[in-house]
């Protein structure tokens, strides 16, 4: 895109000479970009973490932003990438926006998780941008509650020393070991 200048030479009884200029110009477009764009959390097995995602528009023309999509890649399934909010963005030429993405652990197992969020726009160049999500899901701690109490009186113990040699607890098909020694206080 550049400036042009034209000349034209017409014949007649005499020399007549006309000049003229012109400028074609790159057409309007938007153009994405996002921060962060790639998402790495851990968290907890039972809950949820609130992901916010920044859209920016370096173009010159207003970034239409069509929807979210999430992708489950391993494993596929259940669904813990969304929802979106809000569902779609209209953002202004050298302007950004933002959209949340949550990631829920509230029914999954431990383990690593591996998706992507596909964001779909009127960017010519990029009508569709990726951003992966790995998500690691810790199990949740485990704990025991209770007391020593002597059997005869029902009485509290206190500074007793329990053993442990064969406990567990499961969360989700999960298995944490509890074995140890803890002491009473």
């Amino acid at each position: 895109y550049s400036n042009y200048q034209m000349g034209v030479k017409l014949r007649s009884t005499g020399v007549i000479t006309y000049s003229s200029s012109f400028t074609v110009n790159a057409p309007a477009v938007p153009n994405i970009a996002v921060s962060p764009t790639s998402i790495n959390e851990s968290i907890t097995a039972g809950n949820y973490v609130v992901k916010t995602i920044t859209i920016n528009n370096t173009g010159n023309a207003i970034l239409n932003i069509s929807g979210f999509t999430a992708y489950h890649d391993s494993p596929t399934s259940p669904s813990w990438i969304g929802p979106f909010n809000p569902t779609n963005l209209s953002i202004a030429a050298g302007n950004s926006g933002t959209f949340t993405a949550n990631l829920n652990a509230v029914n999954l197992p431990a383990g690593s998780r591996i998706g992507r969020i596909l964001i779909s726009s009127n960017d010519p160049d990029t009508p569709t941008l990726t951003i992966n999500v790995n998500l690691t899901v810790n199990a949740p701690a485990a704990s025991i509650t209770g007391g020593v109490r002597d059997y005869r009186t029902a009485s509290p113990i206190a500074g007793a020393t329990v053993y442990l040699t064969s406990a567990s607890r499961s969360y989700n098909g999960v298995s944490a070991p509890l074995s140890g020694v803890y002491t009473i206080n």
